[in-house]
């Protein structure tokens, strides 16, 4: 291999794979290099084919291991147990709902966390528990893991949710229970499918341009 220290690449296309490879000497103490992969994503929402690509560049072309630090492992946490509360909320009633939620924010905001202990403590069926443990763990090296408390603070400042027709509320975490004052599952309206009825409380509503 040869190096060519004054010189540009890629000037005229989209950079879609790169490897930023840290010096032996000093040894950083989390990873050798850093990957840039911008064809992972879109396998992932299921265009197919760009995962084989990226497992090739990583694992057989640079012969590299994923490390997993603090920070990735409580973005990998926190997202997949949102990802969880999401799958399980409809057969969950309103006090559950807010137990769990309260839960996720406990779990990512200790300095470690056992995933069988916060498991065990959680107060719903089995069966519930069951599907939100096969949401977060099959990615993670173990089930016990630090938490970066400070990313995870990053994490749970804001409040984010979706609904139908690009409906999108965003939210501090710390006044989510002065706005929304009221969350309820309608399931016995004969004229409609389940929805979801949300009250707001706002002193200022304007529309933006």
């Amino acid at each position: 291999m040869s190096f060519e220290i004054n010189t540009q690449a890629f000037t005229n296309e989209r950079l879609q794979k790169c490897a930023f490879i840290q010096p032996l000497e000093p040894r950083h103490p989390e990873f050798d290099m850093l990957l840039l992969d911008r064809q992972r994503r879109a396998d992932e929402a299921g265009t197919g084919g760009a995962n084989a690509i990226a497992r090739f560049f990583s694992e057989t072309f640079l012969d590299a291991q994923e490390a997993f630090d603090s920070r990735k492992l409580t973005g990998m946490v926190y997202r997949g147990l949102v990802n969880a509360e999401n799958r399980v909320r409809d057969r969950l009633s309103g006090e559950q709902a807010e137990v769990l939620g309260e839960r996720i924010q406990q779990a990512v905001s200790a300095r470690r966390l056992n995933l069988d202990t916060w498991l065990g403590d959680l107060p719903l069926a089995e069966e519930i528990k069951q599907e939100i443990d096969q949401s977060v763990s099959p990615r993670l090296p173990s089930r016990e893991i630090p938490i970066d408390r400070g990313f995870s603070q990053q994490l749970t400042s804001k409040m984010k949710f979706r609904g139908d027709s690009g409906l999108r509320l965003e939210l501090d975490a710390d006044n989510y229970f002065t706005v929304i004052v009221s969350e309820e599952r309608v399931t016995d309206d004969p004229n409609r499918s389940p929805f979801y009825r949300i009250v707001i409380e706002t002193e200022d509503w304007k529309r933006l341009a």
